[in-house]
This record gives C-alpha cells, sequence and structure tokens, in this order.
C-alpha cells in the first residue's frame, strides 16, 4: 500500500504486486508514470495518486500473466498500456488513510 500524503488529505493506494520489489528501476519508473499524470493534472498529490493507481493495477495484471521477475517486466509494460481510464476507476481501491491510533 502506498501513502500519498497531500496538503489536504492522506490516500491509502492498496494496489500491486511483491514482484515489484524484484525488479530493478521499478520506483523510478513509477516516479515516470506520476510525472506524465502531473503533465496533465493541477494537483501534484491527485497525479501522485492516479500513477500510483495505475502503476499498481498494471503491476497486478501482469503478475497474472507472468512466470517470474523477467516476464513481469515486460508484462507490466503491457498491462500498462492496456489499462483504461475505466477500467482504473472500477478496480480502484484508493481510500482516505485512517488516523486513529496514531501516536
Amino acid at each position: 500500500t502506498d501513502l500519498i500524503v497531500g496538503s489536504g488529505a492522506t490516500l491509502a493506494v492498496p494496489h500491486g504486486h511483491e514482484l515489484l520489489t524484484r525488479v530493478t528501476g521499478g520506483g523510478c519508473a513509477l516516479g515516470a508514470v506520476i510525472a506524465a499524470f502531473t503533465a496533465v493534472t493541477e494537483d501534484p498529490g491527485e497525479a501522485a495518486v492516479l500513477g500510483s493507481l495505475v502503476w499498481g493495477l498494471a503491476a497486478e495484471d501482469a503478475a497474472q500473466r507472468c512466470a517470474g521477475p523477467g516476464t513481469f517486466a515486460v508484462h507490466l509494460l503491457d498491462a500498462l498500456s492496456a489499462l483504461s481510464p475505466e477500467d482504473a476507476a472500477r478496480r480502484s481501491r484508493v481510500s482516505p488513510e485512517s488516523r486513529e491510533g496514531a501516536a
């Protein structure tokens, strides 16, 4: 789960797959995806949430088709290009992060 902290709220983006941790450059590529959303969205926090959402959903799709980390990277690129805005909106589980019990 990625936590996106903005000026007005903290949002949880509970998408992705553990194979993201086994691919070199995954975090850098996520930064590029977020930068792309920043180019078309005025709110940087919204761009970060949308980028993380799309990246996580694509990772979930890629993990279903791959045989391991090598093929995961290739399938991740394919999944990014195949994900529609409608599909992302339908599958999104982004929610406000609860601060109850936080120290």
